[in-house]
């Protein structure tokens, strides 16, 4: 039987399945981003150490106007460290400022961008412990957003982000018949 070793931490025997000679699937789910040294051991022979690296996972981000910034919500896996240290987040050339990160969320605040300045389809960097998301995740300022849409009798009040020239809009929209 194979022993499988994770940071020099023994992985239970129900979470690893031989397929082959070859091939072993482990049953492991890693939610922080780090690097891991992974080794085997059989038969009293060592394997090489092999690092992997669970990087950071962005899936969803919000919009925030270009005038005035604001905070951006970034969902995902693995958006934070064990150790606690503080994502380093980059949306195209801008940096956006951490204010809280969990395992599945950073809430970061980006300032406004100057006139002129592209808005659209920026890449979204993530670093943790220099360890960088590789997939790619775009951002757009200034996409309209609906949060909550109210029915009267003759009244539809449609309220989000980035409706109109302010930051919140609510459009008030009358019904006669």
């Amino acid at each position: 039987m194979v022993d499988i070793f994770m940071d020099e931490i023994k992985v239970d025997k129900p979470s690893i399945e031989l397929v082959d000679h070859e091939i072993i699937k482990l049953n492991y789910n890693q939610q922080y981003c780090k690097s891991v040294e992974i080794k085997a051991v059989s038969g009293g022979l060592v394997s090489n150490v092999f690092k992997k690296e669970f990087k950071p996972n962005p899936i969803k981000i919000n919009t925030v106007p270009s005038d005035i910034g604001g905070v951006v919500i970034i969902e995902g896996q693995r958006l934070s460290s064990s150790i606690k240290s503080t994502p380093l987040v980059k949306i195209g050339n801008y940096s956006c400022i951490v204010i809280s990160s969990t395992i599945n969320t950073i809430e970061c605040n980006i300032k406004p961008i100057p006139k002129g300045s592209i808005l659209k389809d920026l890449i979204v960097s993530i670093s943790i412990d220099g360890i960088k998301n590789d997939n790619k995740l775009l951002f757009s300022f200034d996409t309209p957003f609906i949060s909550d849409i109210l029915i009267t009798q003759v009244i539809i009040k449609v309220n989000g982000n980035c409706l109109g020239a302010n930051s919140s809009t609510q459009i008030y929209l009358y019904i006669y018949f």
